[in-house]
């Protein structure tokens, strides 16, 4: 029933800014040697292969993207995740304002579905972005930052926090991570990442320090 309510939504948005509007669709398709969320691993620092598809609406500003992760590890089993994104970006010349909603399913346990509302504010070198999850009492915040040092090298920064009624979830997270393109037969990106989470008490085997590589393409 999600699915066809998120589907409709974009149908419908889609067709209503169609005449205005210039259309984009892009896929791309990740191999990374431990998914993250946030600091946790949710492969149990095993591999992960996701695939995605994205949608953009250049003059009108709504977009929205479905990514699929497989050997999601967070229940005990091997699982796959669906992430389905849709929003909206309101462009006010150097700043945009960013609203939407995300909807985390899984396919083998539909009680670790949830959903975040969302909204932001996004410079030329810097986001933040504030997440209330609607399905339990939990708040993050999210803030990263993105520069170019060298010619195709990228420097990523985030750091975020997670607020909850049940204090023994709380955490503080960052990571850094430098990626750059590469051409070989085509072109992909390849990217280095430290991540840490200091939650030492709610899954904490899942938390702590992690080193990540992945490889992606982008079409």
């Amino acid at each position: 029933m999600f699915y066809f309510r998120y589907l409709l939504c974009f149908l419908c948005l889609s067709f209503t800014c169609s005449v205005y509007a210039e259309h984009k669709v892009g896929a791309s398709l990740t191999l990374v040697s431990d998914r993250l969320l946030r600091g946790f691993s949710l492969s149990n620092e095993e591999p992960s292969l996701y695939g995605g598809v994205h949608y953009g609406n250049t003059n009108f500003g709504l977009y929205a993207d479905a990514v699929v992760f497989t050997n999601i590890q967070i229940n005990g089993e091997d699982e796959l995740q669906l992430d389905a994104v849709l929003g909206y970006k309101f462009d006010l010349d150097k700043v945009k304002l960013d609203v939407g909603f995300v909807q985390h399913a899984f396919s083998e346990y539909s009680e670790s579905d949830s959903g975040e509302a969302y909204a932001g504010v996004i410079f030329p070198n810097f986001s933040f972005h504030y997440y209330d999850n609607v399905d339990v009492e939990e708040v993050y915040l999210d803030a990263n930052g993105h520069y170019q040092f060298a010619e195709k090298y990228n420097l990523l920064l985030h750091l975020g926090q997670l607020n909850s009624d049940n204090d023994s979830v709380d955490f503080v997270d960052y990571s850094v991570q430098v990626n750059r393109d590469i051409e070989w037969f085509t072109t992909f990106n390849i990217g280095l990442t430290y991540s840490y989470n200091d939650n030492d008490e709610a899954l904490k085997d899942l938390a702590g320090s992690r080193v990540v590589l992945g490889v992606s393409k982008h079409w």
